[in-house]
């Protein structure tokens, strides 16, 4: 794919999503039709955009009974107004049922090359990461959450991915507190920097806009932050403020505190990325004898 030429249009989206798979579609249709609407080349939808539950036990259900409906709802809406979807989800694990991956996936608006005319178009994300660092914690006056109950981690980071706004590096929500995996995607040549998140209010408080931009800063890229919004039952809530950083750290887009779905809009510009690389050439001075 051709890199852009000229600054591209993005968008980052916040929901609230609940255990009603088919109305977290809809939500996540209409978002992206939003951001079509908004010339934006690529929308940017939080993790568990498919669902939040309320026990393991309904996380797997929800997988196995709702999965491929939604995802190929979204592909059918990218593909009808010409956009790219960030999204993360959940996904089935062929090997077994006790178990699900969160799933960062990349859908492409054009039609997989396995589509025919006689035959239904089949859902084929253009990248698909696993979530690495899984979040076992007991939050300080705060819920205590275990998602390593339900969900495997992954195993490996991948290749960042070729998209028109430029080259997109994959990871989720807990994923950046580890400096490891942003970093890893700069040396693979990341531009950009994807966290779909859900993040928990008390932490999301004191730590959600310090490490979105010191990842930014540090590895002199694009921060592109989708969030969970609110309270999705009894015992989940999450912190919001979906935002876009630029290389140099600066907060350039911030979804709204509203409790209505909303995005945020903001240029992507590789030539000021490229810009503060050349001015501060960290990466040429890293200590590569001494650290790996």
């Amino acid at each position: 794919m051709k890199p852009p030429d000229s600054p591209q249009i993005v968008a980052v989206a916040q929901f609230c999503a609940t255990n009603d798979v088919e109305a977290n579609a809809a939500i996540c249709i209409d978002l992206i039709a939003q951001a079509a609407r908004s010339e934006a080349k690529m929308i940017f939808l939080p993790e568990g955009s498919d669902f939040i539950s309320g026990s393991p036990e309904e996380s797997i259900a929800l997988t196995h009974s709702h999965s491929d409906k939604f995802l190929k709802s979204l592909q059918d809406a990218s593909i009808e107004h010409g956009i790219w979807v960030s999204v993360g989800v959940h996904q089935k694990i062929p090997s077994t049922k006790s178990r699900i991956h969160n799933t960062h996936l990349i859908i492409s608006p054009s039609p997989p090359s396995q589509a025919t005319s006689s035959s239904p178009r089949l859902f084929i994300p253009a990248a698909t990461y696993h979530k690495l660092h899984l979040f076992d914690v007991t939050i300080i006056d705060g819920p205590t959450l275990k998602e390593s109950a339900v969900i495997a981690p992954g195993t490996e980071v991948i290749d960042p991915v070729e998209t028109p706004i430029g080259k997109l590096g994959l990871a989720v929500c807990y994923d950046m507190r580890f400096p490891e995996i942003s970093t890893e995607l700069r040396k693979r040549g990341a531009e950009i920097l994807a966290y779909p998140a859900a993040f928990a209010v008390i932490t999301g408080r004191a730590h959600w806009e310090v490490l979105l931009r010191a990842r930014a800063i540090e590895t002199q890229s694009y921060v592109i932050a989708s969030a969970q919004f609110g309270q999705h039952n009894e015992t989940r809530a999450s912190f919001g403020n979906a935002m876009i950083i630029d290389p140099w750290g600066i907060i350039v887009a911030r979804c709204s505190e509203s409790p209505i779905s909303n995005i945020a809009l903001a240029k992507i510009d590789l030539e000021r990325l490229r810009q503060v690389r050349r001015d501060m050439p960290v990466f040429e001075h890293r200590r590569t004898d001494i650290f790996s």
